[in-house]
């Protein structure tokens, strides 16, 4: 009797063991996954450093480290709310209308589409979530998702670049006779703060706080950074990692700009701002990269502290890039279909899916970014969205994709980008224009 009973319990014994495992994994790959999706301003992404940069994102670049870059990434705009319009509806600008930070994206295609892609997420039983900035400044929409996380954090000081006391402490350029857009928002300087005091430090605690709380629901959160969009603040300890002396400027022919369209003129800051300048602005605007890393940092740190790394997709995009002097411009898009514009920073981590430390230099969209993510969570793409999936790209990062890019500056202008070139032409195809 005692034998027998004896060879139960070692049978029982090695059913638990050999079973439990099974059934964890399985339990594991039929769970839909959560994503966690970053969005950054303003930031050509040739500077960060996991892309041979000199800008010092030692978070991104270890995320880049565990997952795939996509070097020929493109926006569908080269200023905020087309591309952002474009990533969280699926529509091109011609199709949505919208090309123009003023153009109110919300009365434009709202009507068109059944669902935006949070709202698509929230649709499928996902818990869709957001914090920062996500839709273009005063035209967030919170209809589309489940919930905001809120701030400040209680007890803390909250300031942003924006606020009196530190635009008081800022350099800024001599008055720019029409500079537009630089002559009220061209400032920088280092900060005296805490990095948890200014906004997107606030943004980084709410964030790891829900990340610590119970998901019945898998969850789509978004983070939208504000830095380094102008102004170019950020807590000082950023900017002392950058020797001003050390900072290279661009070298643009004297000619860089005879053979292209004039709409491309020099940069009127040019006629005021010195090297000195050039190069304390360009320092800034690194620093402020820094601190985003520094808070991406924080939030990566809670997705494994909470055990959520395993079974979430992160992906880090830049909304349009930035020209620090290239071509001598200092602006984003617009007219200016420059690459530095137009090319944005996608770097994707799937577990279980994505390759480590892969390069992919297949053309990509942001458009792509809704499709794609709903291909990883099965869930039905809405026939409205115009992007494609690149699900077997993010698999085999090596293998060719899409011919081309589009990149609208206006409803006449357009970029077209392939892996080896890039058109910018008007849609009347008048010669003067072209630029291959």
């Amino acid at each position: 009797m005692k034998k027998r009973s004896l060879q139960l319990f070692v049978f029982s014994l090695l059913l638990l063991v050999l079973f439990k495992p099974l059934f964890a994994v399985e339990k594991k790959t039929t769970s839909k996954p959560n994503v966690l999706f970053i969005a950054i301003e303003d930031f050509s992404p040739k500077h960060f450093g996991s892309y041979g940069g000199k800008a010092i994102t030692p978070n991104i670049d270890a995320l880049a480290g565990e997952g795939v870059i996509f070097k020929n990434a493109f926006c569908a705009g080269p200023v905020c709310n087309p591309s952002r319009t474009s990533l969280f509806t699926g529509l091109r600008p011609p199709t949505s209308g919208v090309f123009g930070n003023s153009d109110n994206w919300k009365e434009m295609v709202l009507p068109k589409i059944p669902a935006t892609m949070p709202k698509h997420f929230q649709n499928n039983g996902y818990e869709a979530v957001w914090v920062g900035k996500m839709f273009h400044h005063q035209m967030e929409h919170p209809e589309s998702w489940t919930r905001e996380l809120h701030t400040p954090v209680k007890g803390r000081k909250m300031i942003s670049s924006y606020h009196p006391e530190v635009i008081e402490v800022l350099n800024e350029l001599e008055h720019v006779e029409g500079g537009g857009y630089f002559e009220s928002d061209l400032q920088w300087g280092p900060v005296d703060c805490d990095p948890g005091e200014f906004r997107d430090g606030h943004y980084a605690t709410i964030v790891s706080d829900y990340l610590a709380e119970a998901h019945e629901k898998p969850f789509f959160l978004a983070v939208g950074f504000h830095a380094p969009h102008v102004k170019f603040a950020a807590p000082k300890q950023f900017f002392d990692l950058y020797d001003v002396n050390e900072i290279e400027l661009p070298n643009n022919p004297l000619n860089d700009l005879d053979d292209i369209p004039k709409i491309n003129d020099k940069a009127l800051v040019f006629d005021v701002m010195d090297s000195t300048e050039w190069r304390e602005i360009k320092r800034a605007q690194f620093a402020c990269i820094s601190y985003v890393d520094w808070c991406i940092g924080q939030i990566l740190q809670s997705l494994k502290d909470n055990n959520l790394d395993e079974n979430t997709a992160v992906v880090i995009w830049t909304d349009h890039g930035f020209l620090l002097g290239e071509h001598f411009q200092f602006s984003k898009g617009g007219n200016k279909l420059f690459e530095e514009t137009a090319n944005v920073g996608f770097i994707w981590k799937v577990p279980g899916l994505t390759p480590k430390g892969a390069i992919s230099e297949s053309v990509v969209e942001s458009i792509d970014l809704f499709p794609t993510l709903f291909d990883l969570c099965d869930i039905s793409i809405p026939k409205h969205v115009e992007g494609k999936s690149f699900v077997l790209l993010l698999k085999d990062p090596s293998m060719p994709w899409k011919k081309a890019a589009y990149t609208w500056g206006t409803p006449k202008r357009v970029s077209i980008q392939t892996e080896r070139y890039r058109l910018n032409t008007d849609t009347n195809l008048n010669p003067e224009y072209f630029e291959l």
